[in-house]
């Protein structure tokens, strides 16, 4: 019996990721089994993985090499979910058993250049050695997962053969119309952290709205606070919006995270698209994902965000850039002046998330099942 096997053994929430990928295989009437490690496995009890999944296995992070190795079979496809700097060396090593490896490439510069800027020994040589890693799996990939057109494009530009796009996250087509709120509310979703965001330019924007129209909006971040400096923003940003200002300061719980989601109007940010992570750079909606197009399509919301942030075709006309925080203030004043308009934004997001429904993707999706 030919077994899916999905390997998720980083410290990443991307959960959400192997919900998408699993509803997918189970639509194809596949068995899938899930190794997980002992952070993900919890996160991953909460989305209720184990009512999609035929198996569940914990794996360590040294033991689970052996684990690994030991449970691959010879007609076993492996989807490795997440590979970063961290765990490069335990993807390598478990990549060499039996079966068919698949990738999901996240941020594409890291598997295919070097990055020779400075920063410590020791990161300059790990990161590079994760490249070369990287590079040689690539090599040997049976295929490739990406989460939207633009990074698969990206990837067969530079060669990279058999890339399949399987949305972070999916439209659920089920969700429960949201509670009426007595505030508008825009939804900034993922970490709080200055090096890949312009979260200044999103606030700047809600303080320089008028008094009467503040009150009648929120502004919630919905990710943890990166470090000591993004805290103390938001504390100061806290005293000078007061109640329109929402963010949390620790890891937000994944059931949480969805139903402040499923009760937000919009999805806004401002990213730092060009920018180097801490190990190579990377652009956003080009090389690398965001979670922020995502999360608004999942929900089928209209998406705000910056006007050098490419998004798909499907979703633009649910899509408003803006330049600078002036610019983003007068679009929110004119959605809450005219909420009519806002309606009509999200009745189009609704029909443009049609594209990215579980039906849809599967229809859509051709080489997962004839190469493999």
């Amino acid at each position: 019996m030919k077994r899916f096997i999905i390997i998720e053994n980083s410290n990443s929430a991307h959960e959400e990721g192997i919900v998408s990928l699993v509803k997918l295989l189970k639509l194809k009437g596949l068995y899938v089994v899930l190794l997980l490690g002992k952070i993900n496995m919890g996160r991953a009890m909460e989305l209720k993985l184990d009512q999609f999944a035929d198996e569940i296995h914990v794996i360590g992070r040294c033991s689970g090499v052996f684990k690994v190795l030991k449970f691959r079979r010879c007609d076993d496809v492996i989807i490795y979910n997440t590979i970063s700097v961290r765990n490069s060396v335990f993807t390598f090593v478990t990549s060499y058993g039996r079966g068919r490896n698949v990738y999901y490439i996240r941020n594409a510069n890291s598997w295919l250049k070097y990055s020779w800027h400075y920063t410590s020994i020791v990161d300059y040589f790990t990161r590079n050695i994760s490249t070369y890693l990287n590079k040689v799996m690539l090599s040997g990939a049976k295929m490739i997962l990406v989460e939207n057109s633009r990074l698969k494009n990206y990837l067969v530009s530079s060669a990279v053969k058999n890339v399949e796009v399987v949305p972070f996250k999916l439209y659920d087509e089920f969700l429960q119309a949201p509670q009426v709120s007595a505030k508008i509310n825009f939804v900034v979703p993922g970490i709080v952290d200055f090096r890949t965001k312009r979260i200044d330019m999103v606030v700047d924007a809600f303080l320089k709205l008028d008094k009467g129209i503040r009150q009648r909006v929120q502004l919630t971040l919905l990710g943890r606070t990166k470090g000591v400096m993004e805290e103390s923003k938001c504390r100061e940003w806290r005293l000078l919006l007061g109640s329109s200002f929402v963010y949390f300061s620790s890891f937000v719980p994944v059931l949480d995270f969805s139903r402040i989601m499923s009760e937000c109007d919009a999805v806004v940010s401002a990213l730092i698209v060009q920018h180097r992570c801490e190990h190579f750079s990377e652009v956003y909606g080009l090389t690398r994902g965001s979670g922020v197009d995502a999360h608004a399509i999942s929900h089928g919301l209209p998406l705000l965000v910056n006007d050098d942030f490419g998004v798909d075709s499907e979703y633009e006309s649910s899509t408003i850039k803006f330049k600078d925080a002036e610019e983003l203030s007068l679009v929110i004043s004119q959605l809450v002046t005219f909420p009519e308009n806002l309606d009509k934004l999200k009745s189009v997001a609704a029909v443009n998330a049609q594209n990215y429904s579980l039906a849809s993707i599967f229809s859509n999706t051709t080489l997962l099942w004839e190469d493999l």
